[in-house]
Parts: structure tokens; C-alpha cells; sequence
């Protein structure tokens, strides 16, 4: 039963919303999404993708497909932060955030699954995928 009540936050916290940011002047900014959608940075701007997760269930958000490399590059590990309760109470979930810094310009679709490593052949409970255009 926790397991579903997870999954239903998660899917709750990232369907059906998106983000668009344009920087203009040369600037450089970081934009946060919390689901599908599409975003356009100048070269050198940071997207952080901030997705509902549950690790205590088996499941962790995994970047899947294959995306251009000289248009946009992930920065370091994705991180994981529980959400913060009166309590703390083993097996609560939280935030799994990815960090990618715009490279140059051009285009190119980030995709994001949520599930179980170890199981092959088992789709994944949630796909997020982000269009992301960089300005040079």
C-alpha cells in the first residue's frame, strides 16, 4: 500500500507541468522543471530537473535515451533529498534532482525513467521528457 501511495505522489508531482525560460543579453541561468515539457537556454545555463522519488521502494530516476552531448551534458550524480517531516519516518519519500549545463547550441530531448535497475525488461512506472533548445 505505501508503495502505490508513493508512486501516486510521484506521478501526481510530475505530469502535466513545464517550463520556459529564455535568457536574453548573453546571461547565463539555471531553470528548475518538475516534469515534461520543453526549455530554451543560452550556452552555459544550467537545467535542474527536480522529480518525486521513493528509494526505499527499489525505484530511482535513471536518464535513458541517448541525447546530444555538444548541445547539453549532465552535471555530476543526480542527488537525493528526503522531504522533511515533524517525524522522521523510515521509508518517506522526497526529491531526486539531475543537474545539465547547456553546451552549445542545437537541440535535444533529456528522457527520464523511473524504475527498478535490476529488473530487465519491465517498462518504467514514469518517463519524464524535456525538449531542451540552447542559443548560442
Amino acid at each position: 500500500m505505501r508503495v502505490v501511495a508513493a508512486l501516486a505522489v510521484a506521478v501526481a508531482l510530475v505530469t502535466g507541468c513545464s517550463e520556459d525560460l529564455a535568457v536574453g543579453g548573453g546571461g547565463t541561468a539555471s531553470v528548475t522543471v518538475v516534469g515534461s515539457g520543453e526549455v530554451t537556454l543560452r550556452a552555459g545555463g544550467e537545467l535542474k530537473v527536480a522529480l518525486a522519488a521513493n528509494p526505499s521502494t527499489g525505484y530511482s530516476w535513471e536518464v535513458s535515451g541517448a541525447p546530444d552531448p555538444a548541445v547539453l551534458e549532465q552535471v555530476g550524480a543526480p542527488a537525493y533529498e528526503a522531504s522533511p517531516t515533524e517525524t522522521m519516518v523510515v521509508g518517506s519519500g522526497g526529491t531526486t534532482t539531475f543537474v545539465f549545463r547547456a553546451v552549445g547550441a542545437g537541440t535535444t530531448t533529456r528522457e527520464l525513467a523511473y524504475l527498478r535497475p535490476w529488473e530487465d525488461g519491465v517498462e518504467p512506472v514514469d518517463t519524464v521528457t524535456i525538449d531542451v533548445t540552447v542559443e548560442g
